[in-house]
């Protein structure tokens, strides 16, 4: 796709909406947090339940992050963080969130604070 602006971006939602069944239109769409992306699938998909692509939360995570921890630290909070992402009931990734938090409180101010910023809540989607 040729740029990244809202009008595009609609343009194309629009047309893949046009290919679907309308009573099998998408519920839930997938999508990182770019805002000209954000705004299109409000605007075409107004009742999609928007959910942020854990690739993209990963990658800022570690980018915004790895600073900040030494080498070996760095492992642990990646290893933690890769558990976590992967709980699959709500009650085990609340103890997993919990003990990240426990493990790395010398850390909360970075790490745990900036996925947080990032509305990432037990169900991955964005609040």
């Amino acid at each position: 796709m040729d740029g990244e602006k809202k009008d595009n971006y609609m343009w194309v939602l629009d047309k893949l909406k046009g290919m679907m069944d309308p009573n099998s239109l998408s519920e839930v769409l997938v999508r990182d947090r770019e805002l000209a992306l954000m705004n299109a699938i409000a605007r075409v998909f107004p009742k999609a339940t928007h959910l942020l692509c854990r690739w993209h939360i990963e990658k800022n995570v570690f980018a915004k992050c790895r600073r900040k921890f030494d080498d070996k630290t760095w492992q642990k909070f990646k290893h933690a963080w890769c558990n976590l992402v992967h709980m699959s009931t709500a009650s085990d990734y609340e103890q997993g969130l919990a003990t990240l938090k426990h493990d790395f409180a010398v850390y909360s101010s970075v790490a745990i604070e900036y996925v947080k910023t990032l509305g990432w809540d037990r169900t991955g989607t964005n609040s």
